[in-house]
């Protein structure tokens, strides 16, 4: 293990006691309540959902989600507003405006360089097929025919559907901080966030490769696929393994 890579996990460990919710796969209900007790999000998932069901909501309601949200933004505008009219200088509103488009231009065209070597990456690549190839097995076996899945079987389909989805998208992260500048020359804070969602990632590939074990004698039909899924979650985390040592 290289310094660097060990300087990170030191910083990291530390981080994520401050703040955990960074260092998560945001399933809360599963979560130990040692890390829950101090986690912002946490709590203020728990007292949205306290609030809905006050209202006679239901604990998850989307309609009082983005009611929510629109008051914190209004909140958040109101705190701005003063410092807005401090620093407001009518006489290069229209040098702004050009300077806006034209960095909104140059933006769009690295953020689309960006994504194409994201999307390009082999490991999301890898990642997204899996994350494909489980979305039509579950919509199959699990989504269309949840009734007849037994309830010893439910918790390791949860953790399957879980995990493809939120997978993908850590991935995608992780490997688009590869490629962010970086915003102090002293501390790569780009680098040090992808080491945290590659271990989130193979937090994900353990428990999903533990979930589809549990799930494959259930369906003595279907070995292939399943031992296809298996076999790109190896790969996926064979090349995080490979990522992350060349830290």
């Amino acid at each position: 293990m290289s310094e660097k890579l060990k300087k990170i996990l030191k910083e990291n460990a530390r981080f994520e006691k401050q703040s955990p919710y960074n260092f998560c796969d945001r399933w809360c209900e599963r979560c130990p309540a040692e890390t829950t007790n101090h986690c912002r999000l946490f709590h203020d998932e728990y007292e949205r959902r306290v609030m809905n069901i006050a209202h006679g909501r239901a604990e998850d309601d989307l309609a009082a989600f983005e009611e929510q949200f629109k008051e914190k933004l209004a909140r958040l505008e109101a705190a701005l507003q003063p410092w807005e009219k401090k620093f407001d200088r009518p006489e290069l509103e229209e040098i702004e405006e050009e300077i806006d488009r034209d960095a909104e231009e140059e933006f769009h065209k690295q953020r689309e360089a960006k994504r194409e070597k994201v999307s390009g990456h082999p490991l999301y690549k890898m990642t997204h097929q899996y994350m494909k190839k489980t979305y039509g097995f579950l919509k199959e076996i699990y989504y269309d025919e949840n009734e007849k899945i037994p309830p010893d079987l439910k918790y390791h389909y949860e953790t399957v559907s879980w995990y493809h989805t939120l997978m993908s998208a850590k991935i995608y992260r992780a490997i688009s901080s590869f490629y962010e500048p970086k915003i102090d020359e002293k501390e790569d804070f780009e680098l040090s966030d992808a080491v945290a969602q590659l271990i989130i990632c193979q937090k994900g590939i353990k428990q999903s490769q533990e979930a589809w074990k549990k799930i494959a004698p259930s369906l003595p039909d279907q070995p292939k696929i399943i031992n296809d899924l298996l076999a790109v979650l190896h790969n996926m985390n064979t090349n995080i393994e490979l990522i992350i040592r060349q830290i």
